[in-house]
């Protein structure tokens, strides 16, 4: 499952991370999804600046990434 959500103050990014564990099962458990991927972004004065993304897994794995050709590695 994908996510988008627009950071304000980088809430999420500076979450504590058993706190951010959580934050991402809630998401798992809403959707029924065991592994996710949030992008967090920012708004600019007219475009959307993505910081990275997040893949979450239900083993609590929350790494940020924030080079997408990291993605394509692995």
């Amino acid at each position: 499952m994908l996510y988008s959500l627009e950071m304000k103050n980088n809430f999420i990014l500076n979450l504590p991370y058993h706190r951010k564990v959580t934050f991402f099962r809630m998401f798992m458990a809403k959707i029924g999804a065991f592994k996710n991927i949030i992008v967090p972004y920012k708004l600019g004065k007219e475009e959307i600046i993505p910081l990275g993304f997040i893949l979450s897994t239900m083993e609590g794995g929350c790494p940020l990434i924030r080079d997408i050709n990291k993605l394509k590695k692995g």
